[in-house]
Parts: structure tokens; sequence; C-alpha cells
């Protein structure tokens, strides 16, 4: 997906729970690749430097979790709507 302010290709490669209040994500902005973790407390994501991609890096990770067993999908998609509500 686009960034809409500065253009640049948002990928998430891979995302794994860390536990009930944490997300572990492998993305790729254009050809860097990087670790950032998603929280629904501050700070939201993990290093600030993401912060700019966050609609883009969560649309792209509800993506990511409909490619997942129904189990896995669930638990993603329940971490995801707390990050959305309360970030």
């Amino acid at each position: 997906m686009l960034n809409h302010t500065t253009g640049e290709d948002i990928t998430v490669l891979h995302a794994e729970l860390v536990d009930n209040e944490c997300i572990a994500v492998k993305v790729q902005i254009d050809d860097k690749i990087g670790m950032l973790w998603l929280r629904y407390w501050e700070p939201f994501i993990t290093p600030d430097k993401y912060s700019p991609y966050r609609l883009e890096i969560l649309f792209e990770l509800s993506n990511y979790i409909k490619l997942e067993d129904t189990t896995f999908r669930n638990r993603f998609e329940y971490m995801r709507m707390k990050i959305l509500t309360y970030g």
C-alpha cells in the first residue's frame, strides 16, 4: 500500500503476536526492511520512525492476517482492533 504523503510502498512481510498486548511486525518500506512493535498504549509504534506509516501498516497487517488460520487470525484481529480503538 502506498503512503499517501510520501508515496512510499509499505508491505507487511511477517507478524507475530508477542503477548496479549503487543504485535511484532516485519515491514518493508520501499527497499528498506525493519521490525516494529504495535501496542494499544503509549508508545503505539516502536521505534517511532514508523509512526507516519501507522494506518498503512494496520491496513497491510489486516491483509496479512487474512492469510493465516482462523485461531491465529482471531487473536491478531482482536489486537488490531484494540490498537485502532485505543491508539
